[in-house]
């Protein structure tokens, strides 16, 4: 009865205790053998689910691109698990799938600048600066300086035609993500002198989008 009410508990170093006494005092060595390999069994389970759970919230991190998190779960892995299949690979595994999405995602990246997607690539590449890590980012400065120039100029393009065509509320949110995205640069002192108006157009109902 103790055996089972330690089996239950999860407590299996207790419990072979209790197993090697039934063997060793009292000469019950047919159940002891028996009460040993079903606890091997349950604990090769237990690790074995425990191996899931663990691959499983990698996966999650590496799904949601958190790298630090994906790395410092493998890292955790091989002190928890050392003996696991893979475990000793895992670390190298996470910082190789770490390279092969930033190169993914560099190319689609070029890609979409070469084409002419602006906002396409002003996207991509703000995807993948959470990727880079040191010496990576250094290539990337040229195209970086590239993307982030047009995306300024295009959106700097937008909120006047919005001005000129007088749809306030587009110039309004044009012009909050100029301030907010390039805050030390000329084009948004420029906006924010036309802000104030801008609002009070929108507050006013004087914006077509807002009487339609």
């Amino acid at each position: 009865m103790m055996v089972e009410q330690d089996i239950a508990a999860g407590d299996h170093e207790s419990a072979l205790r209790l197993v090697d006494e039934l063997s060793e005092h009292f000469g019950r060595l047919e159940e002891a053998e028996a009460h040993r390999t079903r606890i091997g069994s349950l604990r090769r389970a237990e690790v074995e689910t425990r191996i899931e759970e663990e691959m499983r919230s990698i996966r999650r991190l590496l799904e949601a691109g958190d790298w630090s998190g994906a790395t410092r779960a493998a890292e955790r892995f091989q002190r928890v698990l050392p003996d696991a299949p893979g475990a000793e690979d895992l670390v190298r595994q996470v910082a190789a799938a770490r390279r092969r999405h930033s190169i993914e995602l560099e190319s689609r990246m070029r890609d979409a600048h070469a084409d002419g997607r602006i906002d396409e690539a002003m996207t991509l590449l703000r995807d993948l600066d959470r990727h880079l890590q040191g010496e990576e980012a250094g290539r990337m400065v040229d195209v970086a300086h590239a993307i982030i120039v047009a995306h300024r100029d295009l959106l700097g393009t937008r909120f006047r035609a919005a001005v000129g065509e007088r749809r306030w509320t587009d110039a309004v949110e044009l012009g909050e993500t100029i301030a907010r995205d390039y805050p030390n640069t000329r084009m948004a002192e420029e906006v924010g002198e036309l802000m104030r108006g801008l609002r009070q157009k929108v507050e006013a109902g004087r914006d077509p989008r807002s009487t339609s």
